[in-house]
């Protein structure tokens, strides 16, 4: 069986106003959105009883963008990897919050399952964080706290990453996760243009800066959703 591999660092062109814009914010308003920052206050001592590592299909328009700006490559890749879809991927803690990872780390608080959804189930045997903040604390640690909460890339850092690192950073990581969750985007990496990838990332980097400053402005009530719509997280 071939080897797995998450992913391979490439050299990437420099870029600059996203990455400046991303860097004042997180100056000014810390790494975690407003709204993360409420759900740790408020539920952060809560003891975890269940995880489970649920995906759903990245939205039509999205894939349609990065075809788009792949230049067909997006689908081809779909094509020789098998994959019938790729997936958005994320956590769900005690059945009922959804946390993830897009241009900045944000949770979904009384989540219900979704019509497309599939859910694997994480056995808890070994788990080392105890409860939702000291879970967090340990994914940070896996991975850095800038690169936890921040530095989002679609084709690396993204959110099969996260997933993967909160596991492993909490000790119960195994083949059958890493098999549900990772999707291989190396062939996709190898074939879009650098300075399209950088531009993405740029964008990123900004949508990160406008979503903490929105979060908080409204008291952690609204935020970005996936494609750059202002809404209140979770509708």
């Amino acid at each position: 069986m071939r080897k797995q591999q998450l992913y391979k660092t490439q050299k990437m062109p420099q870029a600059y106003l996203g990455t400046l814009v991303s860097d004042v914010a997180t100056f000014v308003f810390g790494n975690a959105t407003q709204r993360m920052k409420n759900f740790m206050k408020e539920h952060g001592d809560e003891e975890i009883t269940d995880i489970q590592i649920g995906r759903l299909p990245i939205e039509s328009a999205i894939s349609a963008a990065m075809n788009l700006i792949s230049a067909g490559k997006f689908e081809e890749t779909k094509r020789n990897k098998g994959y019938d879809e790729f997936f958005h991927l994320y956590l769900i803690i005690n059945n009922k919050y959804r946390l993830e990872k897009n241009q900045t780390v944000n949770v979904v608080k009384d989540y219900k399952e979704q019509p497309d959804e599939e859910r694997i189930k994480v056995g808890l045997s070994g788990l080392k964080g105890k409860t939702i903040n000291e879970f967090i604390k340990n994914g940070e640690n896996q991975v850095g706290e800038a690169d936890y909460w921040g530095n989002y890339s679609g084709l690396k850092q993204n959110c099969q990453w996260w997933v993967l690192n909160n596991l492993k950073g909490n000790g119960i990581y195994d083949k059958e996760i890493l098999d549900f969750t990772l999707q291989d985007t190396e062939e996709l990496q190898l074939g879009m243009n650098d300075y399209v990838k950088a531009g993405m990332d740029e964008l990123t980097q900004t949508a990160s800066a406008l979503d903490k400053f929105v979060s908080w402005l409204t008291g952690g009530w609204l935020g970005l959703k996936r494609g750059g719509r202002v809404r209140r997280i979770g509708l």
